[in-house]
């Protein structure tokens, strides 16, 4: 099937170590994530799920550019809790629980209460959903996300506050906020811009070495 057919933002298919992938991404959050992967499990057969991206820290040893494996997954909102496996072949730098929520824990105030509530040691927007349907359809769940932000951090803008009814983030309207208050927002942005080109070469590096 063409990667076309699917209802997505980006899909694209490859082939790793003798096998074949789709890499598919549909923006932020529960509802995207879970409607991307029903679309691609209606559609073909998948013998596993990989979740990756961007993860923030809740645990205060670790630091930005960390690849995270979790070993499992705890929905915040209900506290329900799903098993990750782990991948074979390469060495996780940091493993341990990750909580998942449907919105981005902006300040570390907040992190540090996930930190509290959960026990996990990094936070995602996605992960809780797609394992909960991956898990629900039989299909062996994995996660490995790479740090762009430490449990210390805070962001100074409010991303939450610019999402849409889907829950994509609304670029014009962050620009124009940035616009209006730069010697606030245009640096810790650009930082975050760096910090996530960075992250995303280091995922890709050990995704590489790894089977599934």
């Amino acid at each position: 099937m063409s990667e076309a057919a699917l209802p997505v933002e980006f899909a694209r298919t490859a082939e790793h170590r003798g096998s074949q992938w789709l890499l598919m991404a549909n923006g932020p959050g529960y509802r995207l994530a879970s409607e991307a992967l029903r679309a691609v499990l209606e559609r073909m057969p998948v013998s596993a799920v990989v979740s990756t991206g961007y993860c923030g820290g809740l645990d205060h040893t670790l630091k930005p550019l960390t690849v995270f494996v979790a070993s499992r997954i705890i929905d915040v909102e209900t506290g329900t809790e799903f098993p990750s496996r782990a991948p074979c072949g390469c060495a996780a730098p940091a493993a341990g629980a990750l909580a998942s929520q449907d919105r981005v824990a902006v300040r570390a105030e907040e992190k540090s209460a996930l930190r509290a509530r959960t026990g996990a040691s990094a936070v995602d927007m996605e992960s809780g959903a797609l394992a909960s349907v991956a898990l629900s359809r039989g299909v062996p769940f994995y996660c490995v996300r790479v740090l762009t932000d430490s449990a210390e951090e805070s962001f100074t803008l409010d991303f939450n506050d610019y999402r849409d009814e889907s829950g994509r983030f609304q670029k014009t309207r962050i620009v124009s906020e940035v616009i209006k208050r730069p010697q606030t927002h245009l640096a810790p942005l650009l930082a975050l811009r760096r910090v996530s080109r960075h992250a995303a070469k280091k995922l890709g590096e050990y995704l590489a070495g790894c089977d599934f």
